[in-house]
């Protein structure tokens, strides 16, 4: 039984690009910061992840639009500094 490693990429990805909104969310800067470590551990996995920035950046858009740029300018930042 043969399994690909992009599955678990993703999974990476997914899992970071979760706990960014999540923080975004709750306003848990750890969060977000756990999940922008987890983002950039993705583009060492796979460099095909580099078009997941793509979601990311439609994320940030629905965060700033939901929530308001004051209150997700904070956490987003954190997660590029992660």
């Amino acid at each position: 039984m043969a399994v690909s490693a992009d599955g678990l990429f993703a999974g990476v990805a997914t899992s970071g690009l979760a706990l960014v909104c999540f923080g975004t969310a709750r306003s848990r800067l750890p969060a977000s910061l756990a999940g922008g470590l987890l983002l950039g551990t993705a583009l060492f996995l796979s460099y095909g992840l580099v078009l997941f920035g793509v979601v990311v950046l439609t994320a940030i858009g629905l965060s700033v639009r939901q929530q308001g740029l004051q209150r997700t300018a904070g956490p987003w930042l954190v997660a590029r500094a992660g």
